[in-house]
């Protein structure tokens, strides 16, 4: 079971490599502590931050 795990593992990796070499560092643009509050509109601004730079990578 291991080893056909690793078989079929192993194209996945090769497939990837490349799209995470080439990748962009996402900007998170808010940043919280623990006892801050968040307000909906940072964490949404985060949220649509990560979207935004997913869906450029994909094209």
């Amino acid at each position: 079971m291991y080893q056909e795990y690793n078989t079929c593992a192993l194209p996945l990796v090769l497939l990837l490599a490349p799209s995470l070499a080439s990748a962009d560092e996402v900007v998170i643009l808010h940043v919280f502590s623990n006892g801050q509050v968040a307000y909906a509109t940072d964490v949404n601004a985060n949220f649509k931050a990560l979207a935004d730079k997913s869906n450029l990578e994909i094209v």
